[in-house]
């Protein structure tokens, strides 16, 4: 059975015909009796078992990571946690995250303009954000409320806030109104008595303008606030 020897003074690995080792000069001869012997066999054993160990070790890592991970994902998408993150999002004016955590009534992700506009909302507001905040932790919000959408890493509830959007009236004199909000043509229906009703407006700080004829306050732009309790002033 094979042997493997090692210098007694700097333990590198020696060989037979060597009278001096190689590394350090020491000569094995003369202390041959010192020389360690470790028999082939025994040495594998020795890194089979190391193997093992470090085997074990890696697995055991990986346990924890995976524990640790699925404790603080557990945590991060709760429901609260996430209303928060839609909460915090609209209050910040985080446009990529609102788009991502608002929809209307059909599914469908906010323009950037109803976006912009609920932003600058809450940011005026601090009534809306209240709002907005009670409505998506009730069972039923006026405008606000939370839909479970989908799965989060396949297994975590995903919510989002669901947007609904409300009509208003504009008072005008002009004859054959055209009205656009935030720059965008809206579709507006008489109701006979001078009155003109637009539908989808969502809640927010928007630019209302009206073109028309016969009137000195055609091409004037106002301001058209809609807030989360079903309310809204032209000014």
């Amino acid at each position: 059975m094979d042997e493997v020897k090692f210098c007694p003074n700097c333990g590198i690995q020696l060989i037979d015909v060597e009278k001096f080792c190689a590394e350090c000069g020491i000569n094995i001869t003369e202390n041959f009796e010192e020389v360690k012997v470790v028999k082939n066999d025994e040495k594998k054993r020795f890194k089979i078992n190391l193997g093992k160990y470090g085997k074990l070790k890696v697995f055991g890592t990986l346990v924890i990571l995976l524990v640790v991970f699925g404790v603080g994902s557990n945590w991060y998408n709760t429901k609260e946690h996430q209303v928060q993150r839609i909460e915090s999002s609209i209050a910040h004016g985080y446009t990529k995250q609102m788009r991502n955590n608002l929809i209307d009534l059909s599914g469908k992700k906010l323009s950037n303009s109803d976006l912009k506009a609920l932003a600058e909302l809450v940011k005026h507001d601090k009534n809306a954000k209240k709002s907005i905040h009670k409505q998506l932790t009730s069972k039923k919000g006026e405008i606000f409320n939370l839909r479970e959408k989908g799965k989060i890493m396949g297994f975590f509830p995903r919510y989002q806030a669901e947007v609904t959007s409300m009509c208003i009236t504009v008072e005008t004199d002009a004859a054959y109104p055209l009205m656009y909000v935030d720059g965008k043509k809206v579709v507006a229906e008489d109701d006979y008595y001078g009155d003109y009703e637009i539908n989808r407006i969502m809640p927010g700080i928007h630019k209302l303008k009206i073109k028309g004829l016969f009137s000195r306050y055609s091409d004037q732009e106002s301001k058209l606030t809609v807030t989360p309790d079903m309310k809204y002033i032209i000014e």
